[in-house]
């Protein structure tokens, strides 16, 4: 064999070696980061394949002597009938008469051979493009058992947390029955007093009981409710607004109300429709509450806390808004009335009044043609 075509044959063959041992590193470290599993069943694969070639290649030496591999690898790496066409290029080349044709066989079965490692190469480059594809899918099935999982664990969240608000709910019921034995125990002492009307009496509760009532509108707390199928995307609590709503209307007197609403939680609250007229509702936490349709007609909201606060279509006429927190333009424009307010701030009045002037009127926004 020609000199320069075993060297560039070694070197090709060492080349070609070194290419096998990149690909199956690459292959082993893709599968050890994205199929474990299967690594140790490949490895003892591969370990069968290495023990089978180190015995091929012993026996190979014996029988074909001590260069049989340099042969072998022409022919793998090379092709057959490229290292015959190179071995007639270099030996005519020697001798200074090179033909045409050998060139041309050369140079073509060059090319034939780069396009077959080609495309070789891209068939080999499918496979791991393929395996990325199906775990992609694998992820993102994944991901959807993921979610309804999630789902799954809110709803179950929520089913114990129900548990927890009907015992709640019985400890309210006990609450609201212990003010009423206060009113009766009340009213029944005012009833001998002359000039007696149960509409123009308020009645004052216990500091215990005040505590009580304080405790367990902290204990309540906001949840998401069911809509459908899923939960709703607002937090809401049912709970404390009806027992802001039983506790507004037994007519307690100022201090109790507003030590009720001050140091308790009403936040989130659904409120709704109800007569708050003359309320003290100083430093009261009504974050998120549902207020719609609520007739505050010179309620006090001073220092009050209403970010979120739903007041759409409420009567707001008379109300004290004497450093209100939180409140925002856009919840004053849902409100119904708004005449004769105290201490609104000047830039939230000017924007309402050039946005929505009929707040500012005797007879307030009517939207409903029935109202």
């Amino acid at each position: 064999m020609n000199r320069n075509l075993k060297n560039i044959t070694t070197l090709a063959t060492g080349l070609g070696f070194l290419l096998i041992l990149a690909a199956i590193g690459a292959g082993i470290y893709f599968l050890f980061q994205n199929f474990w599993p299967i690594v140790s069943v490949i490895l003892m694969i591969v370990g069968g394949i290495a023990i089978l070639g180190l015995v091929w290649f012993l026996f190979s030496k014996r029988v074909y002597g001590k260069n049989w591999y340099l042969k072998s690898g022409l022919d793998m790496f090379l092709g057959p009938n490229l290292v015959d066409s190179a071995d007639q290029f270099f030996v005519e080349l020697e001798k200074g008469k090179l033909n045409p044709t050998t060139k041309g066989q050369l140079a073509a079965n060059v090319i034939k051979r780069l396009t077959r490692i080609a495309v070789i190469g891209f068939i080999l480059a499918i496979v791991p493009i393929w395996l990325l594809m199906n775990q992609n899918k694998l992820l993102e099935r994944q991901n959807e058992k993921f979610d309804l999982q999630n789902q799954k664990i809110d709803l179950q969240n929520n089913l114990l947390e129900a548990d927890r608000r009907s015992s709640l709910v019985f400890l309210m019921s006990n609450v609201l029955d212990k003010v009423d034995d206060e009113i009766k125990e009340q009213r029944g002492s005012l009833k001998k007093e002359p000039g007696y009307h149960p509409d123009s009496v308020k009645y004052k509760l216990s500091q215990p009981l005040i505590s009580r009532i304080i405790g367990l509108s902290r204990a309540f707390k906001p949840y998401r409710i069911m809509e459908g199928n899923s939960l709703s995307s607002e937090l809401v609590s049912p709970e404390r607004g009806q027992f802001f709503i039983a506790l507004m209307e037994n007519n307690l007197d100022s201090i109790t109300q507003n030590t009720i609403v001050k140091d308790g939680d009403f936040s989130y609250s659904v409120i709704g429709e109800i007569n708050l007229s003359g309320a003290k509702l100083s430093e009261a936490n009504l974050v998120g509450a549902n207020l719609s349709r609520a007739f505050l007609y010179e309620a006090s909201l001073s220092e009050a806390y209403l970010s979120g606060a739903n007041l759409n279509g409420a009567n707001l006429s008379g109300a004290n808004f004497d450093e209100v927190l939180l409140i925002t333009v856009d919840q004053l424009l849902s409100a119904r009335l708004l005449s004769r307010w105290e201490n609104l701030d000047s830039t939230i009045e000017k924007e309402l009044s050039q946005k929505k002037p009929c707040l500012f009127t005797e007879q307030g926004c009517i939207t409903d043609p029935n109202e």
